[in-house]
């Protein structure tokens, strides 16, 4: 037990000089796990994605406008129907109808990453959907598409914003860096944190109905 907390202790103490002395370094070795690159989609693949897929934050949001954009793309190019998924999703949903389209489902009452994944899994296998393609952004698409497995669907990865676009938010390049490294330690830590969860309430994923709020609340618009 000593030795187990003397490596915790050193690897805290390591990652903490390491992101000091080249916080460059540390933030691309932070971000190497959570690469998710575009999927190109040939033959079997592409017949079985049946759904375009968006999870959303807050509609005014610089993340929201750009999972909008690449999704009004991929809709134009795939002609498949949109789903649109978590507390943000009306606002999506008028950002669409002003660019003459509707989402045809649409789940807004998810309020994080783990219940996008069990609310809209649950409405895909109602649909006997099982393949999707799944827009977020690189950064967030690997603990997506985790949720969404656990789910019983498969998702092909088509991320709206890279890891490589570091400063979105027009900051200085060390604000931006410092910036990537705390979105990679919130990333990581919410995957570990979901392995966990999900382990303490993998019952409630196989089988069980949804709860009284989800149900009551999901829209589906035609």
């Amino acid at each position: 037990m000593k030795s187990l907390r003397f490596l915790v202790v050193a690897a805290c103490a390591g990652l903490l000089l390491g992101t000091v002395s080249s916080p460059q370094l540390v933030a691309d070795f932070l971000e190497s796990p959570l690469a998710q690159h575009q999927s190109g989609l040939k033959g079997p693949q592409l017949q079985a994605v049946e759904v375009i897929v968006v999870l959303t934050g807050p509609a005014d949001g610089v993340r929201a406008r750009n999972r909008i954009t690449a999704a009004l793309a991929l809709q134009r190019e795939r002609a498949l129907p949109l789903m649109v998924c978590g507390e943000g999703a009306d606002g999506i949903q008028q950002v669409l109808q002003a660019h003459g389209l509707c989402a045809r489902w649409i789940e807004n009452t998810s309020v994080n990453t783990y219940e996008n994944g069990k609310f809209c899994g649950r409405l895909l296998q109602q649909e006997r959907i099982r393949t999707v393609l799944l827009v977020t952004d690189e950064y967030h698409m690997r603990r997506a598409r985790m949720v969404f497995a656990w789910a019983g669907v498969e998702t092909v990865a088509m991320p709206s914003t890279r890891l490589d676009q570091k400063n979105e938010g027009g900051g200085t390049p060390a604000e931006s860096t410092w910036q990537r490294i705390r979105t990679a330690v919130h990333e990581l830590g919410g995957i570990l944190w979901y392995l966990v969860r999900h382990a303490a309430e993998r019952r409630d994923w196989n089988g069980n109905p949804p709860t009284k709020r989800a149900r009551s609340e999901v829209e589906f618009s035609t």
